[in-house]
């Protein structure tokens, strides 16, 4: 069960910021960041959180929603199809997509180091997990319905 979600204040903008400032403010033993574009249904966390025993679960969606057809437009969608394979190709791990809902240990994501705080802040998670010799797990999720 998820329980203790709370709201933190980034001062600076991006959305690596805002995730390393929820990491940085988390007190839970496993933390996850979902992007908040109402893409995803909240309730599916359990899903994500539960290989965190792998190191780092990630989700990966398994059909657009209308939602998400909205929300993420074709170009970007490419775009990180295209991360993926390259953050693939240099890491070994085969992913679908960097993953809009992701889980692990709190002290293993600090102990990352992860630097970027904008957009690259996943694929940099990422790529430092691999290094690290992390399992990564990616899970299905399915999109909230419009």
């Amino acid at each position: 069960m998820i329980t203790g979600r709370r709201v933190v204040c980034a001062p600076q903008r991006g959305y690596g910021a805002a995730s390393h400032a929820g990491l940085l403010a988390a007190v839970a033993s496993v933390v996850a960041v979902m992007d908040a574009d109402a893409s995803l249904n909240p309730q599916q966390l359990d899903r994500v959180v539960a290989p965190h025993h792998r190191r780092y679960g990630r989700s990966r969606r398994r059909q657009p929603s209308p939602s998400q057809c909205r929300s993420l437009p074709m170009a970007l969608r490419l775009a990180n199809r295209e991360l993926a394979r390259r953050v693939g190709r240099r890491t070994g791990i085969m992913i679908a997509d960097l993953g809009p809902l992701r889980a692990a240990p709190r002290e293993s994501l600090l102990a990352l180091q992860v630097k970027d705080r904008r957009s690259g802040y996943p694929a940099e998670t990422l790529v430092r997990a691999s290094d690290a010799g992390w399992r990564i797990a990616e899970v299905g999720v399915d999109g909230l319905s419009a």
